[in-house]
C-alpha cells in the first residue's frame, strides 16, 4: 500500500512538472516542449494516476501506524514538522528568549546548542530506527553496525542530557536559598 502512495505522488509530481513543459513557454522546461517522448510519458502518467486513484493514498499517520512507529509520529515527527513548516512553536523556539520575567525577540541569533542537539537527536533516532526496521525486514548482516549506531546515539543523548538534568537542581537550590 505504501508503494502505491509513493507511485501516486511520483505520477502527480511528474504531471505537474511535465504539463507546463509540454505546453511550452517556460524557458526552464523547454526540453519538454515539442518533445513527443515527453508528451507520451505525460499521457502515460495521467493514465497510471487515473488507475491508481481508485485506491486512496495512505495518510502520514497511517504509514507510521503500519510501520509500528506511532510513538515517533506523535512526538519526534510532530516536532520536526514544526521546524519544517514554521509554525508558532518553531518560530517561538527560534526567535523568543525568556530571561526571568523578560522576553526578548531575536532575529539573527545563533541557535542554542541544546535546541540543535535535540533536533539532531530526533533525526538520528528516526534514521537509526528506520535502518533497523529495513535491515531486519531484509535480513541483512548489518545488525552490528546498527547496534553501534544505537550506542553512538545514546552517547550523544547522554552528553546533552546530563547538563540539562543538572540545571533544574541548580535552580531549585537557588530558589530555596541553599
Amino acid at each position: 500500500m505504501m508503494m502505491l502512495s509513493i507511485t501516486v505522488q511520483n505520477s502527480t509530481g511528474w504531471i505537474k512538472l511535465a504539463q507546463h513543459g509540454v505546453a511550452g513557454g517556460n524557458p526552464f522546461l523547454q526540453g519538454f516542449e515539442n518533445n513527443p517522448e515527453a508528451a507520451a510519458l505525460l499521457a502515460q502518467h495521467r493514465v497510471d494516476l487515473d488507475a491508481l486513484s481508485l485506491t486512496p493514498p495512505l495518510s502520514v499517520y497511517e504509514r507510521f501506524r503500519r510501520a509500528g512507529m506511532e510513538d515517533i509520529y506523535r512526538s519526534v515527527y510532530n516536532s520536526l514538522c514544526n521546524e519544517t513548516h514554521n509554525n508558532i512553536r518553531a518560530l517561538t523556539n527560534r526567535h523568543l528568549r525568556v530571561e526571568g520575567e523578560n522576553l526578548e525577540l531575536v532575529i539573527f541569533d545563533q541557535p542554542e546548542a541544546e535546541g540543535l542537539a535535540s533536533t539532531l537527536s530526533s533525526f538520528i533516532g528516526i534514521l537509526v530506527r528506520g535502518s533497523s526496521i529495513i535491515h531486519d525486514y531484509f535480513g541483512t548482516d548489518a545488525r552490528a553496525v546498527i547496534n553501534a549506531s544505537v550506542d553512538e546515539h545514546q552517547a550523544f543523548i547522554n552528553h546533552y542530557e546530563e547538563p540539562m538534568q543538572q540545571e533544574p537542581a541548580l535552580v531549585e537550590k537557588n530558589e530555596t536559598g541553599g
